[in-house]
C-alpha cells in the first residue's frame, strides 16, 4: 500500500483537483492522509468532505509544511509513501508504474525509471544536480523514515532531508 501524504494550508482553489488525482489512480491500493496545518480558509471544510475509510483528514494548529508532514508519517499504515503539494495532482497511472518500477530500492526517483544508483552514487548525482531533491518527485519505503523527520521551521526542508534519506540507504540501491 502506498501513503500519500497531503499537507494543506489554505489551497481552497485546488484542493479538490489534488485529491480527485488521487481517488482517479489505477493503482487502488493507497491511502490518502490529508493533513489541515490551520487553514483559515474552506480548505479543512473541504477535505473533510472527502473523507472516507481511504481518507483520512486531521485537523492541527498551523505549525508548517515540515511538522504536518511529519504528521502525516506518524499516521501512515503503507509500505511506500508519497508526498505531494496540495496545489499539484498526478497523473491516474503515475502510482501503479511508480512500485512497479521501484523494485528492492528505498527510493524512487519519478521523473527518471531508468537509471539505478548505490546510495553513494546518489548522493553524488543530488550534488551534481543529477538527481533532485524536491520530496514530491520521490516514492519512498516507509522504513526510510524509521528515525528521520522533515525539520521544522526550516526552509528548503527537502533538500536536508533528502540527503539523509539516501545517505541512511547506503547498502541498498537507490533508483533515479
Amino acid at each position: 500500500m502506498i501513503s500519500v501524504i497531503v499537507p494543506v494550508y489554505n489551497v481552497e482553489p485546488y484542493i479538490n483537483q489534488c485529491i480527485d488525482s488521487f481517488l482517479a489512480q489505477t493503482n487502488k491500493d493507497i491511502e490518502i492522509i490529508i493533513i489541515d496545518d490551520g487553514s483559515t480558509d474552506q480548505s479543512g471544510i473541504i477535505c473533510d468532505s472527502y473523507s472516507n475509510s481511504r481518507i483520512t483528514v486531521i485537523h492541527t494548529k498551523n505549525h508548517g509544511l515540515s511538522a504536518a508532514r511529519n504528521v502525516g508519517i506518524d499516521n501512515a499504515h503503507g509500505e511506500f509513501l508519497y508526498f505531494i503539494d496540495s496545489d499539484d495532482w498526478i497523473e491516474p497511472y503515475m502510482l501503479e508504474q511508480a512500485v512497479s518500477a521501484i523494485g528492492s530500492a528505498d527510493i524512487l526517483c519519478l521523473t527518471n525509471y531508468s537509471n539505478t544508483y548505490t546510495a553513494y552514487e546518489a548522493l553524488i548525482a543530488l550534488i551534481n544536480g543529477k538527481f533532485g531533491y524536491a520530496i514530491w518527485s520521490k516514492l519512498f519505503r516507509k522504513s526510510c523514515f524509521s528515525s528521520i523527520r522533515f525539520p521544522e521551521g526550516r526552509i528548503h526542508e527537502d533538500l536536508a532531508i533528502t540527503c539523509k534519506l539516501i545517505h541512511q540507504s547506503i547498502s541498498r540501491p537507490v533508483e533515479i
